[in-house]
């Protein structure tokens, strides 16, 4: 995120998931690339946000609104669907 001028939220889930129910020309895939890929390369760091040899362990654990199950990519930044918790540097950290 780079800050509250541009959405109500600093949590980068929470981000994707207001430009979600906000722009619904960008995809579910578009977003998801736009929070990891996207925004490691823009800090410089090719071990943040994609899953690979040496990289760091760091992932959110989103459970799908029951209705959604059979749709991934739209059930993650549903508002209906919630952040279990985060894999950080691969520990679990709960989320209430």
């Amino acid at each position: 995120t780079d800050s509250l001028a541009s959405n109500p939220d600093l949590d980068v889930w929470k981000e994707a998931c207001w430009l979600a129910e906000r722009h619904s020309s960008l995809s579910p895939i578009q977003i998801f690339q736009m929070a990891t890929l996207h925004g490691g390369t823009a800090i410089g760091r090719s071990d943040l946000g994609r899953f690979q040899e040496g990289g760091l362990a760091c992932m959110w654990v989103i459970e799908p609104d029951v209705g959604l199950g059979s749709r991934p990519w739209e059930a993650l930044f549903d508002p209906r669907s919630r952040r279990l918790g985060i894999v950080y540097r691969a520990e679990w950290i709960a989320i209430d």
